[in-house]
């Protein structure tokens, strides 16, 4: 089977699962949102894109991400909606604790990685960075993050030392900050790997084609005056 058709499979297979899902999110307001639906069913489909075909660990991946957005949905009740969730599956009982491991720990920094991990929760994390990687990431900073400036004339072709992926300061510093997943190496599946540098050739060319075109607009220091910052 291609992609689409395993899709398609398992959503009639996990039908009353993907149901209780969608209605969580509609429940909680999570549409439109950066963690919404859609955004679950794309990580979900990354998921069999880069899992190993016919694996039972690319399935547990696949349930994982359909559910891995419950941590935002419910915060400190999270564990217990993973159960739950869980009892709406035939997956073994070791199948159902690694799914929700990897959904309580799938943005784990790369300082947390472990040769333990799991292949489900690997297959997760790769697919949820990938898809976060995607061109939409411009629109989603400027949509989620529009109490921020869109950039600092100090910081544009250099990195602003205040700032982090917690705390970009700016949206072209988150934007340049999900780059780093590619430059420092987050990505553990081979296939992944190779799809991220597509998605941060394309990122790194809208960065320079718009720090250029800001550039050509005298908004870089020096000579935009330090002064008139703010």
């Amino acid at each position: 089977m291609n992609t689409q058709e395993r899709m398609t499979m398992l959503l009639q297979k996990y039908a009353v699962l993907v149901a209780a899902v969608i209605a969580d999110h509609r429940q909680y307001g999570a549409i439109g949102k950066g963690h919404d639906f859609y955004h679950a069913y794309r990580v979900a489909f990354m998921c069999l894109r880069i899992g190993p075909e016919e694996q039972m660990n690319t399935e547990c991946a696949w349930v994982a991400a359909i559910i891995h957005n419950t941590d935002h949905l419910f915060g400190e009740n999270a564990h217990q909606r993973l159960g739950e969730y869980m009892a709406l599956t035939e997956l073994t009982v070791v199948s159902k604790v690694c799914v929700e491991e990897a959904v309580l720990n799938h943005a784990i920094p790369k300082r947390k990685y472990s040769a333990t991990d799991s292949p489900t929760k690997r297959v997760l994390m790769d697919a949820d960075k990938l898809v976060n990687l995607e061109l939409d990431l411009v629109l989603r900073s400027a949509q989620f993050l529009n109490h921020l400036p869109l950039f600092d004339p100090r910081f544009i072709t250099r990195r602003d030392p205040e700032a982090n992926y917690k705390n970009p300061r700016t949206i072209l510093h988150d934007i340049k900050s999900s780059l780093e997943w590619v430059d420092d190496d987050w990505f553990r599946i081979p296939k992944a790997k190779e799809m991220a540098e597509e998605r941060a050739y394309a990122l790194r060319n809208f960065v320079e084609v718009w720090s250029i075109q800001l550039e050509e607009g005298g908004m870089l220091t020096p000579a935009y005056p330090e002064a008139l910052i703010g």
